[in-house]
């Protein structure tokens, strides 16, 4: 409603009242004995079934909370185990919105190189699967998922030369051992399938989608 702030620190989430400029509430992780740590993105507020929510990501998990306009209460924890050679499966970016009516939420995991669509009411998780290396934005816009990949494609075969990125295989170039390159996967939101992988120059980070969707613009 426009009446707070709330702000991703490492250990906890920070509640300010813009009327006031003032805390009025800090959700502490460590005293809900998650002991965990934020990924600092992925921080979204939405409301549904007339209860104001917040989401946000941490090292393995994705967590929901109730907001009354004075204290913050855990709803639910939807874990994502590591894949592969990865320690964490760091979910960042989240997309939040309603199919038939029905809430589901979109989230990147920027360890597992993938991307998870969860029911939220069930928590069931209706599909994943693979983006480019190491993902981190995420927008809704014209029907499409937009995904930035900060290493860019899945190296197969060969042909060019990879070390880790720290988890698994990214191209390098091969003077200075840096990621070479950086992509944006398009996906279908409706089963996850891959439509199109953009190459968009070096580390693409931050993405928004203009207001009509016909346009988004990624910041590299």
């Amino acid at each position: 409603d426009g009446n707070f702030i709330a702000v991703e620190g490492r250990y906890s989430i920070v509640f300010i009242e813009t009327a006031t400029d003032k805390i009025i509430y800090r959700l502490t992780l460590r005293n809900q004995e998650l002991n965990t740590m934020n990924t600092y993105s992925g921080i979204k507020w939405f409301s549904y079934d007339s209860v104001t929510m917040l989401f946000w990501g941490t090292r393995n998990a994705v967590i929901r909370a109730s907001w009354d306009g004075k204290k913050a209460v855990i709803m639910n924890t939807y874990r994502f185990e590591p894949t592969g050679e990865a320690r964490a499966s760091l979910p960042n970016e989240t997309v939040i919105t309603t199919e038939n009516g029905h809430p589901v939420i979109f989230v990147v995991l920027n360890g597992n190189d993938r991307i998870a669509k969860l029911d939220l009411d069930t928590g069931k998780v209706l599909w994943q699967k693979e983006t480019g290396l190491a993902p981190y934005g995420m927008v809704l816009a014209n029907g499409k998922l937009y995904i930035t990949n900060w290493a860019g494609s899945i190296p197969h075969g060969d042909s060019l030369p990879t070390a880790g990125i720290p988890w698994g295989k990214a191209f390098v170039d091969a003077k200075t051992g840096a990621v070479s390159s950086g992509s944006v996967s398009i996906m279908n939101p409706e089963n996850g399938e891959t439509l199109r992988e953009i190459g968009v120059g070096l580390h693409p980070n931050d993405i928004v989608a203009g207001p009509a969707g016909q346009y988004v613009y990624i910041a590299n």
